[in-house]
């Protein structure tokens, strides 16, 4: 489950919105911007976890692989983005204290 949706939704999602993403970077806004400028609104942001370089999910390995596997194909898909303007990056969010987590 964890890998399904932590790793391969975001890849999917990327996947399938990558046409749209490359049309709003391909045709920027000028006439919001009063300088004129271009403005690019292709961006993909993808939300990690400090879980993927700590060792607290040690009973559950599945979630830190998968969200070690999410912050490499952050990285790869922003590679790979980057010519066309797409900018992808990952929130890597803290520990939320619930009963999931083991007792100290």
């Amino acid at each position: 489950l964890n890998l399904n949706l932590n790793l391969r939704a975001p890849m999917l999602f990327t996947k399938y919105l990558l046409p749209s993403l490359k049309y709003a970077s391909a045709n920027p806004k000028k006439d919001e911007n009063p300088k004129k400028e271009e403005i690019y609104d292709g961006s993909v942001i993808n939300i990690s976890s400090i879980g993927s370089e700590d060792t607290i999910w040690a009973f559950d390995m599945s979630y830190p692989v998968s969200k070690a596997g999410l912050n490499q194909l952050t990285r790869i898909t922003a590679m790979e983005l980057a010519r066309y303007q797409i900018r992808v990056n990952a929130l890597k969010l803290g520990c939320v204290v619930t009963d999931i987590l083991p007792p100290e």
